[in-house]
């Protein structure tokens, strides 16, 4: 099938210091393919230049082979191509009226670009008249601007009037200072442009609206930014240059990854429905044990409601060290969000507290921090490490929760964790244990269904009540739990797997053993052991309570046990 290619473009032309030799013309433009999808690539260009629109003389042409393709994006300088013919000079110039054929890969687009004003860009070094309208091919100054005006906007791009510049692709409006845009234009809207390849640091937009603009591979300086409507917009691979202060910029249903997000502080901006992938708020390069202190890509106060995605949202790359400390993440609202693959390091002083997790998907991270009221209710969170964290003096909260593969890894000493209604599978609770964490935590599971816990952690108290216990549950042996409640008012229910560690002193009331071992569980100084229903128990090697005697699959449990 014929391959069929749509061009969209800009021509800007320069000059040389002699007064007849002519400078190269940058070509810049948009490739598509006839369902308007951008290009990538390397393609060849054939250029050539008439003095009509159909059957004129060819005035010039050369070849730009191996032009590179960026998402459509390409530029090259014409006059610098092979296989020219014709001469590039004054007298090309001097002709009339022009016009430019574009061939791409031996495909001939129509029509033809008239290049009628073009010999204004000369005008101002070349003595060639001093009649202005000749100079400009016939064109007054205005219908010159409309022109370029016209050629600017055809390819997505924004004419500035009060400078004559286009704001487009690969438009040159570099910093450090910024300009504001009241100066370069006397319109604030600026949606639906194509930035790709530009660089915009030099300009303050204020409020400006860039509703459903494009910026890739675009420089920009945050703080030029950080009031304007970003409703819509696609950011991918942009490049910070200069510090932000507080963003209020509005990003609803935004697009933003592989992004250097450097110095931006996006506390207080709206990023309802935002998605994002692989960001860094650090530079891909740092000295050795350095920080990112206080550089938080996100800050309190942002809403991320409904089906946002925030994949590899925090991840430092190509730098192998915890470079996030000090990060403010309290009151932040994560509803109905899918996050995976995001590290949310650093110690106590990143603070997490009271953020809303409810509703949301969270698959393969790390939490640290202080995550003291934090909300987790009726998420789905999977393989998934709690890791030096502070859950004082609030609990987060876990109702309907659904767990699996969890990691809740050195807890602050004192810390409680409540699970309600909760499904929980392969959970461990372990502890290195320094200075402030991993003692006395208290742990409650209530009306839920669990699948082998693992309690390494010295806790203060264990409690689980109308529950399911599938697959077994084991805490430590060697060290006591001073309050141990399994069955509470009403009574858990366990089948399969293995009970096994240290209950002594525990309140056990049980509806029910189907296929479950006790071998080895110390159930000495136990109140409550007796069941309405065993089946299959195997207590080979149990710790019983003085008096209490039983003999079923496997062995016997037989006052301190054999």
């Amino acid at each position: 099938m014929k391959k069929t290619f749509i061009v969209v473009s800009l021509l800007l032309l320069s000059t040389s210091a002699f007064a007849w030799a002519i400078g190269p013309m940058n070509y810049q433009g948009r490739l598509l393919n006839n369902s308007g999808i951008p290009l990538t690539g390397s393609y060849n260009f054939t250029v050539r230049i008439y003095d009509a629109a159909s059957g004129g003389a060819l005035k010039y042409s050369e070849q730009q082979n191996s032009i590179a393709v960026d998402d459509g994006v390409y530029s090259f300088l014409v006059s610098t191509g092979t296989s020219p013919i014709g001469t590039w000079d004054i007298n090309l110039w001097n002709t009339p009226t022009l016009y430019m054929e574009i061939a791409v890969n031996g495909q001939t687009l129509t029509p033809s670009q008239l290049l009628a004003a073009a010999p204004f860009a000369f005008q101002a070094n070349i003595a060639l008249t001093t009649n202005n309208a000749l100079a400009l091919g016939g064109k007054t100054a205005t219908e010159y601007n409309n022109t370029l005006a016209d050629i600017c906007e055809s390819s997505k791009g924004k004419w500035l009037e009060l400078v004559g510049k286009c704001l487009g692709i690969g438009a040159s409006f570099p910093g450090p200072t910024m300009a504001a845009l009241s100066t370069l234009t006397a319109s604030t809207d600026l949606s639906g442009l194509d930035l790709s390849k530009a660089d915009i640091s030099g300009i303050n937009f204020g409020n400006a609206n860039f509703t459903g603009t494009l910026f890739k591979g675009t420089t920009l300086n945050p703080a030029g930014i950080q009031s304007a409507n970003m409703t819509g917009v696609t950011m991918d691979g942009i490049i910070s240059s200069g510090a932000a202060g507080t963003f209020t910029a509005n990003f609803t249903n935004a697009f933003i990854s592989n992004a250097d997000l450097w110095s931006w502080h996006l506390a207080g901006a709206n990023l309802t429905g935002i998605s994002t992938s692989n960001l860094s708020n650090c530079y891909p390069v740092l000295p050795a044990n350095y920080k990112c202190t206080g550089k938080a890509i996100f800050g309190p106060g942002i809403n991320l409601s409904e089906n946002s995605l925030m994949k590899n949202a925090l991840n430092v790359q190509s730098i192998g060290l915890n470079a996030f400390y000090d990060i403010s993440m309290a009151n932040m609202d994560f509803t109905g969000n899918q996050i995976s693959s995001v590290d949310f390091p650093g110690d106590t002083a990143t603070d997490m507290s009271n953020a809303k997790f409810q509703r949301t998907t969270i698959y393969n991270m790390i939490f640290s921090g202080n995550l003291t009221g934090t909300l987790f209710d009726q998420a789905v969170i999977k393989k998934t490490r709690f890791r030096y964290v502070n859950f004082l003096p609030t609990a987060p909260s876990f109702n309907g929760t659904e767990l699996s593969f969890i990691w809740f890894e050195t807890i602050a000493s004192g810390s409680a964790l409540n699970f309600n209604n909760a499904l929980l599978s392969n959970i461990l609770f372990r502890g290195a244990k320094p200075q402030g964490y991993g003692q006395n935590i208290t742990l409650n599971i209530n009306d839920s269904r669990v699948t082998n816990l693992v309690v390494e952690d010295n806790l203060a108290s264990l409690t689980i009540t109308d529950s399911f216990v599938v697959g077994g549950l084991s805490i430590p042996v060697s060290t006591a739990i001073p309050s141990i409640v399994i069955g509470g008012g009403n009574s858990t229910f366990f089948e399969g797997g293995v009970v096994s560690g240290n209950f002594t002193g525990a309140n056990l009331t049980f509806t029910a053993y189907n296929n479950v071992s006790f071998r080895g569980a110390n159930f000495t100084s136990s109140t409550g052991l007796l069941s309405s229903n065993m089946v299959n128990v195997d207590w080979y090697g149990a710790k019983c309570p003085d008096g209490f005697q039983v003999t079923t699959l496997g062995g016997t449990c037989i006052g301190h046990g054999i």
